[in-house]
């Protein structure tokens, strides 16, 4: 997996997590690859396929590739996937305990740095 691939997987299971994938989310979704200068047709693709069943695999798999990675990169993931979450101005119960549970337990990253970097990026969102 690459960084086009696991940002692509950290975004279904974000917008899969409250059971509800809203048009504000898809439409976020390309806008973050074409800021990224990502194939979008990865994300189609990612968006095609069935619902990820195993939700415990997927992120343990992102976790595995995150971790071989900068940490400039990891916190841009995190970030990526607060904005996605906060994108319909609610952040559900079971999108943050999977955002949590990736930047606190298993990446040890400080939320004020990826908070710092999701400001960034939501004001990049804008300008698109």
């Amino acid at each position: 997996m690459n960084y086009e691939t696991v940002l692509s997987k950290l975004y279904h299971l974000v917008v899969q997590a409250d059971g509800d994938i809203s048009e504000s989310e898809l439409e976020v979704g390309k806008k973050i690859f074409k800021i990224e200068g990502l194939d979008q047709e990865i994300l189609a693709e990612e968006l095609r396929g069935s619902a990820i069943v195993d939700k415990k695999l997927a992120m343990l798999d992102c976790i595995e590739v995150l971790k071989g990675m900068d940490r400039s990169i990891q916190i841009r993931c995190i970030a990526w996937m607060c904005v996605v979450a906060d994108i319909d101005w609610e952040i559900d119960e079971d999108e943050w305990a999977m955002i949590y549970d990736l930047y606190a337990s298993s990446l040890k990253l400080p939320l004020n740095e990826i908070v710092f970097v999701q400001s960034e990026l939501t004001n990049k969102l804008n300008l698109v």
